[in-house]
């Protein structure tokens, strides 16, 4: 596909880094392997992301150009329907944003794994997106595990093998978790879902680089293909031409051979002898000299004219196509088509519409349990669990005590007043835990300068107050009023 055409006079050879070999300027790709293979790269001041695309389909959409010059990139998209990576994981994106990103060369495409529900109760992942490990997913959704932001998993285990080449099986707390909620928040926290960017930033058949939308791409590439197509062409039609050269000078030999063999035996100088005999060029006559005798003596008259025969079709056949631009796209087209017949294979990653995913409130993964809120004489706040604790035997940091506690559950927010009269709310579960000294309130919250938290209630209207907890009613987990 880059390497079968590269001795056929489709490019052109340089010298090599040390001038000691020469290699060639470009590979003479028979397919668009740009977009096939997709490509990533970053440069002095510019990047490129191509993503990896069907084979069939591109072949499709160039067919499609080659009998419509005309068509847009709309018209391209109803062959090219988006990439396709090499796994299985579902694209997301939406058609008419993935029409956007072709037709402006810029964009993002999001792929999210598949997933099923087995018998057992299990979810298990079955797909992952593009360069995503198993192992890197677990460790994600383990990380949230450990933080108790995940109270409905139980457990996550990886069951991959060359069988199944990804399998990672999650195993709920019971029936009743939802899954489509469950597996919606992992796709919004982990890398279930990924977002690959896109940069159709590549350098032209002008040698410079330009972001380019699908249609500029394919034109391009098909007059690269054009062109190699007709030197390959050319070249074969230059070998030909020289072998039928060779055969007429080979067939005069043959019907003079007792001749040539006199003059090779006698002559001092045999091969100005034949080209004066028999008016034969220098390399017809080179070509008789370095034929054997016994070879020579061989040769038959039939075979040597079928040959001819033979070359002379070939070669009409190879002036017909470089004299017609029609003939010429025609092979392009027949070539690719082949190509496509075997080599293509069925897209791996399905297009499939789907919601946004959402992460699940941190308030809702919290498990309700009783809790208590202690805030210290220096303004100092953590939480204990349970409503039987003794606030005032907890340690306190030196020249400190307590000043005041309140009975609160993990999914509640506990409520404070400074001395300014403002207000400002926290989750009681994200509150540091009484086994230390907690953190200080001007820590959490921005009071103004000089405010300070007292007990509550004070003999002047300027103390402040720690205010019994309230449910929660949003997701942040500190806010000021």
């Amino acid at each position: 596909m880059l390497l079968g055409e590269l001795g056929q006079g489709t490019v052109d050879w340089v010298p090599n880094f040390d001038g000691t070999l020469e290699e060639p300027s470009w590979m003479p790709a028979r397919l668009p392997h740009l977009l096939l293979n997709g490509t990533t790269g970053i440069a002095v001041g510019m990047a490129t992301d191509v993503p990896p695309h069907n084979l069939n389909e591109v072949v499709s959409a160039c067919v499609r150009l080659l009998d419509d010059p005309d068509a847009t990139v709309a018209d391209l998209c109803e062959h090219v329907r988006g990439p396709d990576y090499p796994t299985t994981a579902e694209i997301i994106t939406g058609a008419n944003e993935l029409r956007t990103m072709y037709e402006t060369g810029n964009g993002s495409v999001r792929a999210r794994a598949t997933w099923t529900k087995e018998g057992t109760g299990n979810f298990v992942v079955t797909a992952l997106p593009y360069q995503v490990s198993p192992s890197k997913v677990i460790e994600q959704i383990a990380a949230q595990m450990r933080a108790k932001k995940l109270p409905w998993l139980e457990d996550i285990r990886d069951e991959s093998d060359h069988a199944n080449p990804v399998r990672v099986v999650l195993i709920p707390r019971s029936n009743r978790v939802d899954a489509e909620q469950l597996m919606g928040h992992l796709f919004a926290t982990t890398d279930l879902e990924k977002s690959y960017r896109v940069n159709l930033n590549i350098i032209g058949v002008d040698g410079k680089p330009q972001v380019k939308n699908l249609k500029t791409l394919l034109d391009e590439w098909l007059v690269f293909r054009t062109d190699t197509v007709a030197r390959r062409l050319k070249h074969r039609q230059e070998k030909v031409e020289r072998r039928l050269h060779l055969l007429e000078g080979l067939l005069v030999a043959f019907l003079n051979l007792d001749e040539v063999i006199r003059i090779i035996r006698t002559e001092d100088e045999p091969k100005a002898a034949l080209i004066a005999r028999f008016a034969l060029s220098e390399e017809q006559a080179e070509y008789i000299l370095e034929t054997r005798l016994r070879q020579l003596a061989r040769l038959e008259e039939m075979k040597i004219r079928g040959e001819q025969d033979e070359l002379a079709r070939e070669l009409e056949h190879i002036v017909a196509i470089l004299g017609s631009k029609t003939r010429l796209k025609k092979l392009v087209k027949d070539e690719l088509l082949a190509d496509a017949k075997k080599f293509g294979d069925e897209r791996r990653s399905p297009l499939v519409q789907r919601g946004a995913a959402q992460a699940i409130d941190e308030t809702e993964l919290v498990p309700s349990e009783p809790m208590t809120v202690v805030l210290s004489e220096k303004g100092w706040i953590r939480a204990a669990k349970g409503h039987d604790v003794d606030a005032a035997g907890l340690s306190y940091r030196d020249g400190d005590s307590l000043m005041g506690a309140v009975k609160s559950r993990s999914t509640q927010q506990v409520a404070f007043l400074d001395s300014t009269g403002r207000s400002y709310s926290t989750a009681v579960h994200t509150l540091p835990s009484a086994r230390g000294n907690g953190e200080p309130l001007t820590g959490r919250f921005s009071p103004a300068a000089g405010a300070s938290f007292q007990r509550w209630p004070a003999a002047t209207t300027t103390a402040a107050s720690c205010w019994p907890p309230r449910t929660a009613t949003a997701s942040s987990p500190a806010s000021r009023t």
